[in-house]
């Protein structure tokens, strides 16, 4: 076998193996819904992997906020992402069954049992480097929709930036994070310092569950403008190295 065969083949034996290995561990995953066309598609949910059964079938935690939401049902096909050191695998899965698990003597809880994954392959890797600035006293980003007909507009909390966008944590009502969900395209004013900040046009491009009140939002920039984009990607790289510069230097003091 070679070229594409051969690749496929060793990917699939990399997913079974770490599979494997993260259950005996129950050690964290994360499942979304990442081939739907819906923008509820974008939510990632914290789980574990519990069990591979010898079928191949894939026993996993039914993540809390996932019921809240009910984004999941029975024969809905999911990505489940694992993870194990520096690799990050996904796979398509079908939810064939929930139902109680024992996961030892003195704990019972909801599960899935997830069939065995499909066409497994590596996550992209992020384009740009990120910056944690979630310590820092910054303002409040603030994020607006509008059109003819309304206009919609939250706060939220600058968690890291990079060249290519940033991530912002929103704590809000029920009504108010459905209402994020349900928008891709937001005007984003963010402070970046004192004085320095940057206010464009961004795109939800992941949002994941922060408990039952919360959203943590990747946005990206999304301006047409190749020297307007070109210009804002270089300011956030450079504000990216002062920060990173910062952190460094009240690590050695």
């Amino acid at each position: 076998m070679y070229g594409g065969v051969e690749l496929d083949s060793r990917i699939n034996r990399q997913w079974q193996s770490m599979l494997i290995d993260i259950a005996a561990h129950n050690a964290p995953a994360e499942i979304s819904r990442g081939n739907s066309s819906d923008i509820n598609a974008a939510v990632t949910y914290r789980s574990r992997v519990f069990e591979v059964l010898d079928d191949g079938c894939i026993i996993v935690g039914t993540p809390r906020q996932a019921v809240i939401d009910r984004s999941f049902g029975n024969r809905d096909d999911v990505e489940l992402l694992i993870m194990h050191n520096n690799e990050r695998l996904v796979a398509t899965c079908t939810i064939r069954e929930t139902f109680v698990y024992q996961v030892n003597d003195s704990l019972r809880l909801t599960c899935y049992r997830l069939s065995p994954g499909r066409r497994p392959k590596r996550e992209q890797r992020r384009s740009f480097f990120r910056v944690g600035v979630a310590a820092m006293e910054l303002k409040p980003v603030k994020l607006i929709h509008e059109n003819e007909e309304a206009r919609f507009e939250f706060q939220g909390r600058l968690v890291n930036i990079s060249g290519g966008g940033l991530g912002i944590s929103v704590r809000a009502s029920r009504q108010i994070l459905n209402q994020i969900k349900r928008k891709r395209s937001y005007q984003c004013a963010a402070w970046l310092g004192e004085e320095e900040h940057v206010n464009a046009p961004v795109r939800i491009v992941h949002i994941e569950a922060l408990g039952e009140d919360g959203l943590y939002l990747g946005v990206e920039f999304d301006i047409d403008d190749p020297s307007q984009l070109q210009f804002i990607e270089q300011k956030m790289q450079h504000r990216c190295t002062e920060v990173q510069r910062l952190q460094l230097q009240r690590r050695r003091a």
